[in-house]
């Protein structure tokens, strides 16, 4: 039985200032093409935006379409039941309801 192992890649993720980002832009890029890198841009030391692979972006957009499509068919066919008024449902319950509550 031949054993075949493939070594996963590791992604590094980066924090960078947006002024930097602004002076690096261009390389960021081509890391993150090349390499797979994230990068999380901050302003003011607090995470405002990251800078991904496309490939991983198409990835993400895909898994949400899917996960939005999934919700509308399990939606579509899961009855929510008959909407009661209170009540209605301690009548159901064999309690009174207090109407001044």
């Amino acid at each position: 039985m031949a054993i075949s192992m493939v070594a996963k890649k590791e992604r590094s993720t980066r924090s960078i200032l947006s002024s930097e980002a602004k002076a690096k832009l261009a390389q960021m890029v081509d890391d993150a093409y090349s390499h797979g890198t994230h990068y999380v841009i901050q302003r003011f030391d607090t995470p405002r935006a990251v800078l991904i692979p496309l490939k991983d972006y198409q990835r993400l957009l895909a898994a949400e379409a899917a996960g939005v499509q999934t919700i509308k068919e399990s939606g579509a066919s899961y009855n929510l039941g008959t909407e009661r008024t209170p009540k209605e449902v301690a009548a159901l319950l064999g309690a009174t309801l207090n109407e001044e509550e």
